[in-house]
């Protein structure tokens, strides 16, 4: 029997029946938390409650975000990372090059060693700077070193399972660092960028990745 009942809406209370409260929950008009009452009844109950027998639609399950933004990023080793070299290089080479110019036997002696040094300095940081290429794209992320003998690191990102950043003092005031990508929990990366800039915001960026990814 369709019976009236009294919904509860504040100031007023509605007068419906059961199917007009069956199709309220449906649309969502009303929920399974408003009460009702009823002549006879000494307090207000819950729709829940009174109407247990109900059987209502389950919601929808929650889609997965397939829509992953893409990740991308193509590097070397900063010239910023080499500042250490560079700057005392350079130094050597302006000292060893004034010693050399003043023609004492020994003063050019000095000043050619001076230079060699400075020079060997400035040759590693740039060996060091064009002798990497770190790129994340296609699916990998990878690590290339050296231009004659290359070696080259590389794992696939949807193996991809911790990202960390690490840095020296001097790293730290020139806004570089080191960041490594492994495909299994442990202390050893897989793959490491060495002396990239703004190692933290690409750090953020695979973990956001990695969180969409899951």
């Amino acid at each position: 029997m369709n019976e009236t009942y009294y919904l509860d809406r504040g100031n007023l209370n509605l007068e419906v029946n059961e199917t007009e409260l069956y199709e309220g929950v449906l649309s969502g008009r009303f929920s399974l938390e408003d009460t009702i009452c009823q002549e006879g009844w000494e307090d207000w109950r819950m729709v829940g409650e009174v109407f247990r027998q109900w059987t209502l639609p389950s919601p929808p399950p929650r889609k997965k975000n397939l829509i992953r933004f893409d990740l991308s990023y193509g590097g070397r080793t900063s010239w910023i990372n080499e500042l250490p070299k560079i700057i005392p290089g350079g130094f050597l080479i302006l000292v060893g090059l004034s010693s050399w110019s003043s023609g004492e036997p020994s003063s050019v002696s000095f000043g050619q060693i001076v230079v060699g040094i400075g020079a060997s300095l400035l040759v590693v940081s740039a060996y060091r700077r064009f002798s990497t290429r770190f790129i994340i794209a296609d699916g990998r992320i990878e690590a290339t070193l050296g231009l004659v003998a290359r070696k080259q690191n590389s794992i696939k990102l949807k193996n991809l399972r911790a990202v960390e950043m690490n840095q020296g003092f001097f790293q730290r005031l020139l806004g570089v660092g080191n960041v490594g990508f492994s495909s299994a929990a442990g202390t050893t990366a897989d793959v490491n960028f060495t002396g990239i800039s703004s190692p933290s915001k690409l750090k953020l960026e695979v973990e956001d990745w990695l969180d969409e990814s899951e």
